[in-house]
Parts: structure tokens; sequence; C-alpha cells
């Protein structure tokens, strides 16, 4: 049975303006034209560099794909047999209808982020040039898109834009109405205020910019974990909440299977600080030191 065909939602001037440019490039006989952008090749590569927000390939991730257009990223996703679970939304639902037409058994929404989110957090939230097309006050539209998927994500998000640097490289890019080159600096100065760990990245191609926000993952402490000859519970637990996440140090703590140290016990107090659990926080302080009375660090996060 065929999937009943999405509905469209309530157009306000920034839908139109988006329906309109994408509209024109539906009917291309080429796949990535039909997304506006060049080649496959480097729209693959772009897919490619989002990913690279997360150091772990072969794990199974959940992925909010923002601006799913044709489902390509689910493709890419299985075609390099990366598994997981995937959502893709758009607000075009011509493009949902190819989506699940090209994706039977992947998962597809015609869905407005802005309007009526998800209602559950994902461990990489993704958009790939679907913030490229200029729309009425479109600078403020990308810092309430930029907000709203910092909050349906746990773990990452990364998001790529046209940067005004490509000016250099084509300067009839500036006088160019529909499209929107971001300033780096500018926008990642904004990114800061909005999120304290993030990474500007303009390695990929002349035209492009990516921006990483962590709101719940540390790429370098997970390949850190990962590739230590002899990963040590304490130092592991403690660069995690250096980097505020107390619930990975947790997980850490409680696979060690050693004998309770005051070092490792305190730690845990100070994750269960962090989360403002203070009861429990406080009873692993005392516990500590009735492990090591000296044990000094306890007695400070006691006080």
């Amino acid at each position: 049975m065929a999937p009943p065909r999405a509905q469209p939602p309530r157009l306000r001037a920034r839908d139109r303006r988006v329906f309109a440019y994408y509209r024109e490039f539906l009917n291309h006989p080429d796949d990535a034209r039909k997304v506006a952008w060049r080649t496959r090749f480097d729209q693959e590569l772009r897919f490619e560099n989002l990913l690279e927000a997360v150091d772990e390939a072969d794990t199974a991730l959940s992925i909010l794909d923002v601006g799913c257009g044709l489902g390509d990223l689910y493709g890419w996703l299985r075609a390099t047999g990366r598994g997981g679970e995937y959502l893709g939304v758009d607000i075009v639902p011509e493009m949902i209808d190819a989506a699940r037409a090209r994706h039977p058994e992947g998962r597809f929404e015609v869905c407005d982020v802005l309007v009526k989110p998800p209602e559950r957090t994902f461990d990489l939230v993704v958009c790939s040039g679907g913030l490229t097309v200029r729309t009425p006050e479109h600078e403020r539209f990308v810092l309430a898109m930029i907000d709203r998927m910092l909050a349906l994500s746990h773990g990452a998000v990364a998001i790529n834009f046209q940067s005004t640097r490509a000016f250099a490289v084509n300067p009839l890019a500036e006088r160019d109405p529909d499209l929107f080159h971001a300033d780096p600096l500018a926008l990642y100065a904004a990114c800061r205020e909005r999120c304290r760990w993030t990474v500007l990245r303009e390695d990929m191609l002349p035209t492009d910019l990516t921006i990483y926000l962590y709101p719940g993952y540390a790429r370098s402490h997970r390949a850190y974990a990962r590739r230590a000859p002899q990963p040590d519970t304490f130092g592991l637990a403690w660069l995690l909440l250096e980097r505020r996440l107390p619930q990975a140090a947790l997980q850490v703590l409680d696979a060690d299977d050693g004998p309770p140290e005051a070092s490792r016990v305190n730690l845990r107090g100070v994750a269960l600080r962090q989360l403002g659990e203070r009861a429990a926080a406080e009873e692993a302080f005392r516990e500590a030191l009735r492990l090591d009375p000296t044990y000094e660090p306890a007695r400070l996060n006691l006080g």
C-alpha cells in the first residue's frame, strides 16, 4: 500500500519562498540538482562532513535530518553501512512524497520544527543546506532554528551553510537574492552564545562552512576513551565532569568493577551534584571520607 500523500503545513511568507525555490528544481533529471546541489559528489562530501561531528561511525545513532529533501542522507547512511534510527523532516510535501517513494523503509514526515517539533531528542541533529534559501528576516530565522535544533539534541548538532568566503570564488554570488551566505565569524559568535562547546570548520569546500554544537557529546573524550591503551576510570570520569557531562561520567564509574576508592566515590558525588541531586551527592562525599578520612577533595566538596 502506498504511503498517504504528505500534507503541506500552513503556509507563511517564509514557507512560500522556500516552496517556490525548490519546486523549480524538483523536475530536474539530475538527483542532486533536484535539491539544488551542484553534483552528488559535493552533496555526499557534505554528508560526511556533518557526520564527522560524532567520532563513532560504527555506532548506531539516532539522527534527525532537518530539511531532509529527497532523503539522500538516509540513502548515504545505508549505502555506507551505518545503522541506527533516522527521521527526516521537511516542510515541502513533494520532497517527503519523493523521499518515501525512494526509501519506503525510511521514516519521513512533513514537519516544521519551529511549529511542532518531534517529541523526543536525538544523538545527532543535522541540517544540510536547509537554511540556505533566503527568507524574510532570515538571520533571525537561522538563530531560531539553531535554538530549536539544540533543544532537539542530547548529543550534537551539525549544520552547514554557504559562506561569505564564496564571494572570492564567485563574485556573482554576492548579488544572488535567493541564497543566504553566512559570515563565518559572526555566525560562530552567535552559536557560542547558545552553546559553550562548538566547532567552526572551513576545511571542506571553498564556498562552505560547517558548525558543530555539542550540548551533550564530547568527541575527543570518546575517542580518547576508546584508544587509550589502559583506560583509567578516574581520569575518564574526571575529564567528562570537566566537560559537564555527569551522566556519561556516572556510566564510566558504574562500569568500574574494582574495589571502592575514595577518589572515585568522590567523583560520583561531583557528578550527582552537577545533576542537582544534592542529597545523594552529600552521601557520596561522606562515603568517600569513610573510605579515606584524609581525602581532602571529598572534605572540600562536602563543605
